[in-house]
């Protein structure tokens, strides 16, 4: 099939997540609208994974630290 590297090279043009590509292997529906539907509640999903990921990153908690492993 050559819609997928064309859909990839879409995602880039317009600056979405090569991951659209992935799930739209996937996903089945009934019609466009649904199946579009089903591609950006998952995109979504995955960009708020993500964005959870780098602000708990930024973050930079502190790690409680022990002398558990430690050798005297």
């Amino acid at each position: 099939m050559t819609t997928f590297p064309m859909l990839r090279e879409v995602c880039k043009k317009l600056k979405l997540s090569q991951n659209i590509v992935e799930n739209a292997k996937t996903i089945s529906a009934d019609t466009h609208p649904e199946f579009l539907l089903q591609l950006f509640k998952k995109e979504l999903e995955e960009r708020d994974i993500k964005r959870r990921n780098s602000n708990i990153k930024a973050a930079k908690f502190d790690i409680e630290k022990t002398f558990e492993k430690y050798t005297f």
